[in-house]
């Protein structure tokens, strides 16, 4: 970010959220309940100001 406030931006905040592609549940029938596993995509933003 040092190249970005270079230029004349200051750095305001960041937000992130999950984007799930895929879930795969495995039910166990030994244990109580199951388990899974999900794949996907972290989503960055970040916001800048004029300095």
């Amino acid at each position: 970010m040092n190249d970005i406030e270079a230029e004349g931006w200051k750095f305001e905040a960041v937000s992130t959220t999950f984007v799930p592609d895929s879930t795969t549940i495995t039910a166990n029938h030994h244990l109580d309940g199951s388990t899974g596993t999900t794949s996907g995509t972290v989503l960055a933003t970040y916001v800048f100001r004029l300095a």
